[in-house]
């Protein structure tokens, strides 16, 4: 037998279907939420632009993605420096697919000024965790909002997973960073970077730029440290280099050799000679001619260092010899 329901019932069904297919669709289980934590004054506005975004780009929106508890326990677990231990409170106690996660950090400065520090975290469940950071100094409320937006941007733009993280930082700090030819920041810089090879270079004034090839695996954290100041800051050795100046020990060879130069002119030119006119006499030329030559060989010496640590494969070296009636110097090798 079949029933036939009176139109206003069926339509009254049909919407009521349809209803449970859009609460269906928009449950929290395919949704997006949105925590934020940290500067209790920014966190209303911080919401109120991140929730607007999460709609436009990421929806459907779902409120309290994670309960109390779970936001606390996610704090501990990012100030013990933990990011496994963060996904890990998602992937048990999340509401929802995806999860923006927002740490605001403030620090009060002069005459009202403040240093504020955004890190920005993307939680899908089943997927690695990816973090984007954004430092904004003596920032004012607009600078606030575009900091945000950089940090969502860059969440959005590697959303796709493929991605792995560089931890950046350098000795001094402050050296700008470039990437693939592109500029990245300032360390200490942590962004996201496709899989693969990316050259890293840094750059700082008065020290001697560096740069290097980085392996990114996707899902995993690339932590790199370099240090910037010359020879003995990337483990090499030379007299002098571990204090971080360029060339100091081919500058501390050709100093004394200049110094010992001067001194065996002043022994040469003050020497006494036999006149015969009196009983003792200081002749010191043959010391002066003594200490000339080892000034000499210092500062050839200290020109070779400084020209084998500019060119390390030059085959030349400097030539110095010594007569009894006098001295010569010379450079010999292959150029």
């Amino acid at each position: 037998m079949t029933t036939v329901l009176p139109r206003r019932t069926a339509a009254s069904l049909a919407t009521l279907l349809a209803l449970v297919v859009s609460a269906r669709s928009a449950s929290a289980d395919d949704g997006t939420g949105v925590v934020v934590v940290g500067e209790a004054t920014l966190q209303p506005a911080l919401v109120a632009q991140i929730e607007g975004w999460v709609k436009q780009h990421h929806p459907p929106l779902v409120a309290q993605a994670l309960d109390p508890e779970a936001v606390n326990a996610t704090i501990d677990c990012f100030v013990l420096d933990d990011e496994t231990c963060a996904t890990k409170v998602f992937e048990k106690t999340g509401k929802t697919t995806n999860l923006v996660f927002v740490r605001v950090e403030v620090v009060p400065g002069p005459n009202g000024a403040r240093d504020v520090t955004l890190t920005g975290y993307w939680f899908t469940k089943g997927k690695p965790t990816l973090a984007h950071k954004k430092a904004c100094d003596h920032c004012t409320d607009p600078g606030v909002r575009a900091a945000v937006d950089e940090v969502l941007d860059g969440l959005s733009h590697t959303g796709n997973h493929d991605t792995g993280h560089l931890a950046l930082t350098s000795k001094p700090a402050g050296a700008h960073v470039t990437i693939d030819g592109k500029p990245a920041g300032t360390t200490p810089l942590e962004i996201d970077l496709p899989g693969g090879d990316h050259r890293v270079a840094l750059e700082r004034a008065g020290a001697p730029s560096e740069a290097r090839l980085v392996s990114i695996h996707v899902g995993e954290t690339a932590a790199i440290d370099l240090s910037l100041g010359g020879a003995g800051a990337a483990g090499g050795g030379g007299g002098g280099g571990g204090a971080g100046v360029p060339y100091l020990g081919p500058k501390l060879a050709i100093g004394a050799g200049a110094a010992l130069l001067v001194a065996g002119g002043i022994l040469i030119g003050t020497s006494q000679s036999d006149d015969g006119t009196r009983f003792e006499y200081r002749d010191t030329t043959t010391l002066g001619a003594l200490v000339g030559v080892a000034g000499v060989l210092a500062i050839g010496g200290g020109a070779y260092w400084w020209h084998h640590e500019a060119k390390p494969h030059t085959e030349s070296a400097p030539v110095v010899g010594a007569t009894p009636t006098g001295a010569y110097i010379g450079w010999a090798g292959a150029f």
